[in-house]
């Protein structure tokens, strides 16, 4: 499942927030490499620069989009079990959709999370 910082780079990624990273990534390496002429790359990817950003523009967020996120993220739910193709590749279907909808669960219904542990349990032995 989707982080909700995820989520929301999904929503706001390419309208909002592109050119905004790519211009911080632009002026980071500028500045690094006119620090340290001799070493070619700066510590920060451009990666882990806009991951950076990307959480700390959700954490500023408005409660109405933070619940947008949320929505988007509890959509893109991955129900599809990807198993193993062996002797157990049924078990293994069986087990991940189990978990997978546990976790998808908005707010967890008490009676699935019984019926989870129960299969976890005897799914063990």
């Amino acid at each position: 499942m989707l982080q909700l910082w995820q989520a929301y780079h999904a929503l706001t990624y390419q309208n909002q927030w592109k050119s905004v990273i790519q211009g911080l990534w632009d002026t980071y390496q500028t500045e690094w490499l006119s620090k340290h002429p001799d070493e070619p790359k700066p510590p920060k990817t451009r990666l882990q620069m806009m991951v950076e950003f990307m959480k700390e523009k959700y954490n500023q967020e408005t409660n109405e989009m933070k619940a947008k996120c949320d929505e988007y993220r509890m959509s893109h739910c991955d129900n599809s079990p990807i198993g193993l193709v062996n002797e157990n590749a049924e078990s293994n279907v069986d087990f991940q959709a189990k978990v997978s909808s546990a976790i998808c669960l908005k707010e967890p219904d008490l009676h699935k999370l019984v019926r989870l542990t129960n299969f976890l349990a005897s799914w063990q032995q």
